[in-house]
C-alpha cells in the first residue's frame, strides 16, 4: 500500500513539474514573440525596454508569421495590444 502512495506521489510532483516547464515554456515564447531580442536586453541591463504589450505599428520589425498574427487576433487577451 505504502508502495502505491508513493507512486502516486511520484507522479503528482512529475505532472507538476511537467506543467511547470510548459508554463515557463509558453512565458518564454510569449515574450519572444513581442520582444525577440528580450534576452539580450535583459542581459545588457535595458530591462526598460522590454515591452510588455504587442506594438502593431511594429509588426514588420517582428517578423510574426501571418497565421500566427491570424491566431493572436482571434484570442482576445492572449497578448496585450494597445
Amino acid at each position: 500500500m505504502a508502495d502505491c502512495r508513493c507512486i502516486s506521489i511520484q507522479l503528482t510532483i512529475l505532472f507538476s513539474v511537467n506543467t511547470l516547464i510548459h508554463i515557463l515554456l509558453i512565458a518564454i515564447g510569449h515574450a519572444l514573440i513581442m520582444n525577440p531580442d528580450w534576452v539580450e536586453k535583459v542581459a545588457n541591463g535595458r530591462k526598460a525596454e522590454v515591452a510588455s504589450a504587442l506594438n502593431v505599428s511594429k509588426l514588420d520589425q517582428l517578423h510574426i508569421p501571418e497565421k500566427l498574427w491570424n491566431v493572436i487576433q482571434a484570442s482576445p487577451g492572449w497578448f496585450k495590444i494597445p
